[in-house]
């Protein structure tokens, strides 16, 4: 079963929400996807605004947990022309305090 659902309130005017559930998918997981908006206009050039994707922050809640945030960002030995790469920042909880 998939749903999209709306909040109506101010907050969280215009952000969908998607629950996805069911008993035979491929993983069995719990997890928050946030998906930030891609920027309205941008300072690239045309070229270079094909390489973008928007960033993603995800929450996993099980079975392992974990964060991990994807972004893209300049590739910084290209001094003259705009290239972009994907980094990703990931943090595991492994139960050990």
């Amino acid at each position: 079963m998939a749903l999209r659902a709306d909040i109506d309130n101010w907050r969280w005017a215009g952000v969908p929400f998607y629950l996805r559930t069911g008993k035979r998918l491929g993983q069995r997981y719990s997890e928050i996807v946030i998906q930030y908006k891609a920027v309205p206009h941008s300072i690239f050039s045309d070229e270079s605004n094909r390489q973008l994707q928007r960033n993603q922050l995800v929450i996993r809640l099980q079975p392992e947990e974990k964060i991990s945030l994807t972004v893209m960002n300049k590739v910084p030995w290209r001094k003259r022309r705009y290239e972009f790469a994907t980094s990703r920042l990931e943090f595991e909880f492994n139960g050990s305090i």
